[in-house]
């Protein structure tokens, strides 16, 4: 919840506004977290972790993003079932992610598995604020 707590726009905006704050820290998480998949498999040596963690971390985090775009969309037009959707995909892509590469976790650095974690918290709590509207 630091991105929200640093958001300045937060202390004055209104429920929806929160949730549109949460989505953009997810963006921004979700970008942060390709750049970190892809340094990281750049040192990795064994091509078959190195093609998994691309064809099940990487490529998929691509959707994700555009599914949270598109939930921002959404919130903006207040077509709150679908910005649900899209939040559950992007759940769904992310845990896919998470729950594949724990086998891989001994190459993978522990602030990125922190990361993957504040997106499960920030899209809970996305989820939360949305289901009430």
């Amino acid at each position: 919840m630091e991105c929200l707590e640093s958001n300045p726009k937060s202390e004055k905006a209104d429920t929806l506004g929160i949730a549109m704050i949460i989505v953009n820290c997810l963006s921004n998480n979700s970008q942060t977290t390709v750049s970190n998949f892809t340094s990281i498999v750049k040192n990795i040596t064994n091509k078959n972790i190195k093609m998994f963690i691309t064809m099940n971390c990487i490529e998929p985090y691509h959707d994700l993003i555009e599914n949270i775009s598109a939930v921002d969309n959404h919130l903006k037009k207040r077509e709150y079932d679908q910005a649900c959707d899209g939040l559950s995909t992007a759940n769904d892509i992310a845990y896919a992610c998470s729950d594949g590469i724990d086998r891989y976790r001994e190459l993978i650095p522990g602030w990125v598995f922190y990361g993957m974690r504040v997106f499960d918290q920030l899209s809970v709590a996305a989820m939360r604020i949305i289901d009430h509207f």
